[in-house]
């Protein structure tokens, strides 16, 4: 774990490719990610130098625009946060 707070904003995000494009660039995700959410749980729990925070913003614009992928982004993320990896980071959403 570092000390670093990692900021997501998809304010701007118009599809579900530039959704994962965005998060796996600022969390350095490795280049065989998937791009869907299945992969987005799997390489979220295997972060190597796991940020003290992760902040995502403009899921609100986001459940306007692509109200499917904020949902299942919502529910990865809460799932994430109940993991033991998930239990050092904290998350926000705005």
């Amino acid at each position: 774990m570092n000390d670093e707070i990692v900021e997501i904003d998809l304010n701007t995000a118009t599809t579900r490719e530039e959704i994962h494009d965005r998060i796996a660039r600022a969390l350095n995700f490795p280049d065989y990610y998937g791009k869907n959410w299945d992969a987005f749980d799997e390489c979220i729990a295997d972060l190597g130098n796991t940020p003290r925070k992760i902040r995502f913003i403009g899921i609100m614009n986001l459940e306007d625009r692509l109200p499917r992928e904020a949902d299942l982004l919502r529910a990865c993320l809460h799932e994430f946060e109940k993991s033991d990896a998930g239990s050092a980071v904290s998350i926000e959403i705005r």
